[in-house]
């Protein structure tokens, strides 16, 4: 399987949310890579113009677009994600 780096962005919306009832996001996203028979190995924020990074392993790069596509549009909270790299191992 590939690695991914993924970043991503919140709405204002989405940080006054978080800071009026914060919760671990990185726990929230681990069922839906799961699901698409990955793995969460990171979830990170960040400073500057991504809000946050997330390093998951997944089968392919149609596995990470849905899982780009089913957080965007089932929580309508984040900006879409970006592909930052993906790396195959040796």
């Amino acid at each position: 399987m590939a690695m991914y780096l993924v970043k991503f962005g919140y709405t204002a919306e989405t940080w006054r949310r978080l800071l009026a009832n914060p919760e671990d996001r990185g726990e929230a996203i681990r069922p839906i890579i799961e699901a698409a028979g990955g793995k969460l190995h990171g979830f990170w924020y960040a400073f500057g113009d991504d809000d946050g990074y997330g390093l998951f392993e997944l089968p392919n790069d149609v596995a990470v677009a849905g899982i780009c596509v089913k957080t965007v549009s089932s929580v309508h909270e984040t900006a879409p994600c970006g592909l930052a790299r993906s790396m195959s191992r040796a």
